[in-house]
């Protein structure tokens, strides 16, 4: 949780200069420092906008065929006729091709001229707020595929490992050998040699405790003996002379 905060603290820092952004590829750079170069900055502006917004033909290209397609039609000249109506076929594609494709694209330019002078004031502000953004989603993203990750590793030690498995294991076959192998088949032995130690530790206590009274006695005892002995004097037998 708290290198979340700190990540999002250092996104919050986070700054974009767009100031040297590069729009334009090398040969796009080439052809408007060659369009630079033309003489272009000679054009009358006012008047080439005027002369834009005026249609591409003077007459109606489109209503022109239809009279002449109405016309060969009442022509009693077969001839003059098809060739009427070749003209106006002609001039439908012409229309078709040429004509509505450039009406189209003067739009599309003043469209175009717009979009471009909208984007140079809102380019820098749009791609700090988009570039922000986009990196809190990738952080919330990454973030989510970690809590996952800590989900699961989570559940597989609540749920399996920590399960003492391993220990259980390692229990149940200590208990197999101690109490399986080795206490029940010497359950006797055992039983003796434990009651054995039970009353082997007080024993010995007592021993302890009661040696004093015996020093004593045994001084005494020994005192009694050397003072009997000394009451029957036994003589040494002497050898007599003759």
């Amino acid at each position: 949780m708290q290198y979340t905060v700190k990540l999002q603290q250092e996104l919050q820092k986070l700054k974009v200069d767009v100031q040297n952004l590069d729009l334009l590829s090398p040969a796009a750079r080439r052809d408007l420092e060659a369009l630079q170069s033309s003489g272009l900055e000679d054009i009358h502006y006012p008047g080439f906008l005027v002369e834009i917004q005026k249609p591409v033909v003077n007459s109606d290209l489109e209503k022109l065929a239809q009279e002449l397609e109405g016309l060969s039609q009442t022509q009693g000249n077969a001839t003059l006729g098809q060739k009427l109506q070749e003209e106006a076929r002609g001039l439908q594609h012409l229309h078709q091709e040429k004509v509505l494709p450039q009406q189209n694209l003067v739009s599309e330019i003043i469209g175009v001229l717009d979009r471009v002078t909208y984007l140079k004031g809102e380019l820098p502000t749009r791609a700090t707020h988009i570039l922000r953004n986009e990196s809190e989603c990738f952080l919330m993203r990454e973030m989510s595929y970690f809590s996952q990750y800590t989900a699961w590793v989570r559940e597989e030690v609540t749920q399996r490992i920590a399960t003492c498995q391993p220990l259980s294991g390692a229990l149940d076959n200590g208990r197999v050998i101690l109490c399986d192998m080795v206490a029940d088949p010497w359950n006797a032995f055992w039983f003796c040699l434990g009651w054995c130690t039970f009353f082997l530790i007080p024993s010995i206590v007592f021993a302890v405790k009661t040696s004093k009274y015996f020093r004593p006695i045994r001084k005494r005892l020994s005192s009694t003996s050397s003072e009997e002995t000394q009451l029957f004097h036994i003589p040494r037998v002497t050898s007599l002379k003759l």
